[in-house]
């Protein structure tokens, strides 16, 4: 496709995102949070492509020092307007360079594919 890049999909969806990944259909926010919860406590813990930190979020809230990695600007912006975001680190960027430069010690706890059903 002619101008995508990596941060289009995010920029183009964080208007609407909530909508489709707030369906309790598909994974129970609140049961998910609740059993990450159970296996770091308040340890460290990391989500890659934190969209608008429908996991992050509750989970810092539980005590969890939670660090998140999203590569759409928009994405991020949307995140920082919801109550608790400031609990969450959120790096800007690509999951390789923000691994490989930012985060050290975390525990991988929730990525795309364990939150979108």
């Amino acid at each position: 496709m002619k101008n995508y890049q990596k941060e289009t999909l995010g920029d183009r969806l964080a208007e609407i995102y909530d909508q489709f990944t707030n369906d309790d259909e598909l994974v129970d926010t609140d049961e998910l949070v609740a059993y990450l919860f159970e296996l770091v406590g308040t340890g460290r813990a990391l989500e890659l492509g934190v969209g608008t930190g429908r996991v992050a979020i509750p989970l810092a809230s539980k005590g969890t020092r939670v660090s998140a990695v999203e590569i759409s600007e928009r994405m991020i912006e949307k995140f920082g307007e919801k109550p608790g975001s400031e609990l969450v680190n959120v790096i800007y960027g690509d999951f390789v360079s923000a691994l490989s430069t930012r985060i050290q010690n975390s525990h991988t706890c929730a990525s795309k594919p364990a939150t979108h059903g």
